[in-house]
Parts: structure tokens; C-alpha cells; sequence
């Protein structure tokens, strides 16, 4: 999710508060992830994401693999970050 988010803000090239992201078990019992506008009255990035769903998940699987970081921690070169900073210590990339 924290790859899909980063991602998201170095293709929209938006900072960080206007994008939110979330995961959920969705209807079929599968781990969903939910980008969002962060921004109030929305400012169509989610749309703009969804016409660029094959990038972000390609740059976002560039994000982990290109990181020199231990594969079950993370840092703030691959997907650690201001609003993840309390959940660091259990995310891996």
C-alpha cells in the first residue's frame, strides 16, 4: 500500500497530504487497497490514478525491488514515510 501511495504522489507529482491511502478485507475476503483524495471537495486524483493503474503498479514494484533495505524492514528511500511512522517497525517492502 505505502509503494502504491509513494508512487502515486511521483506520478501526480502532488504532496503527500493530498493523496490517502487505506487497506481493507474486501466482499470476497481478499486484502483491498484504497487510494483517495485527501484534498476537500476532491481534486480528481484518484480519477487521474485510475487511468494510470499499470505505471503505478509497475513503478510501485520498482520502489521495493530497487531498495538496498532489508526485504522485511523498510526506510524512507523505499516506503517509509511521515504518516506511516508509528506502523514502521512492523512494515517490510
Amino acid at each position: 500500500m505505502w509503494a502504491l501511495h509513494a508512487t502515486a504522489l511521483r506520478l501526480l507529482e502532488v504532496p503527500g497530504t493530498e493523496i490517502g491511502a487505506t487497506h481493507f478485507v474486501n466482499f470476497a475476503g481478499l486484502e483491498s487497497v484504497l487510494l483517495y483524495d485527501n484534498v476537500p471537495g476532491g481534486a480528481g486524483h484518484a480519477q487521474q490514478l485510475g487511468n494510470l493503474v499499470e505505471d503505478l503498479i509497475r513503478e510501485a514494484f520498482e520502489i521495493v525491488s530497487a531498495c538496498d533495505c532489508g526485504e522485511e524492514t523498510c526506510c524512507y528511500n523505499c516506503i517509509a514515510n511521515y504518516f506511516n511512522q508509528g506502523r514502521q517497525h512492523v512494515l517490510s517492502r
